[in-house]
């Protein structure tokens, strides 16, 4: 069923189950239509009840957006302005065919560097075979989002992705206005 207000998502399933889905919606209505309908509230409990060991849900809306297509060698940058609250950084790519090593290397870098700025909340980052991932990062508001991504250690990470690893890539920045969490475990 395609619901209206509906643009489309990024979803990222692994063998060991594992899974991170990024839905686009046209506003907050749609969403809200979308889990009021009968057949995602019949999905979604089956998932809780059957499914699913654990999930987090975060509705972002974004505020800012950017992207680099190899093929174009376009950048493409949208703002509406900043908000308060906790601040949610989406990053899609689409990796090239070489130097798996060091990126390997810098990803790990890149994900212990979060761990350790001021305000650094959550990060979730799957990638399939197909070299296509996403990464999401939660930080505390924008102003600790915006430092880390002025982090000099970062931003030579982020010129090596753009000149050595991505094909494509794509990040939307947004606040989080709301947050969801199921584990079977608790």
């Amino acid at each position: 069923m395609r619901l209206p207000g509906f643009y489309g998502e990024e979803a990222i399933r692994l063998e060991d189950r594992n899974g991170l889905t990024v839905s686009y919606w046209r506003c907050l209505g749609d969403i809200k239509e979308w889990r009021d309908d009968t057949e995602h509230t019949t999905t979604r409990r089956l998932g809780i009840e059957n499914w699913y060991q654990q999930f987090d849900l975060r509705v972002v809306e974004i505020n800012r957006s950017y992207g680099h297509d190899r093929a174009h060698q376009e950048v493409s940058a949208a703002s509406t302005g900043h908000n308060d609250g906790p601040i949610a950084v989406i990053f899609s790519s689409l990796r090239n065919e070489g130097d798996d090593q060091s990126y390997g290397q810098a990803s790990e870098e890149t994900a212990e560097l979060a761990g350790v700025q001021e305000g650094f909340l959550d990060l979730v980052s799957l990638r399939r075979e197909d070299r296509y991932g996403i990464s999401v990062s939660v930080w505390r508001d924008f102003a600790t989002a915006t430092t880390r991504r002025a982090n000099p250690t970062h931003l030579a990470i982020q010129k090596k992705g753009r000149d050595r690893w991505y094909d494509d890539y794509w990040a939307r920045v947004g606040r989080v206005i709301r947050q969801e969490n199921f584990s079977r475990h608790h």
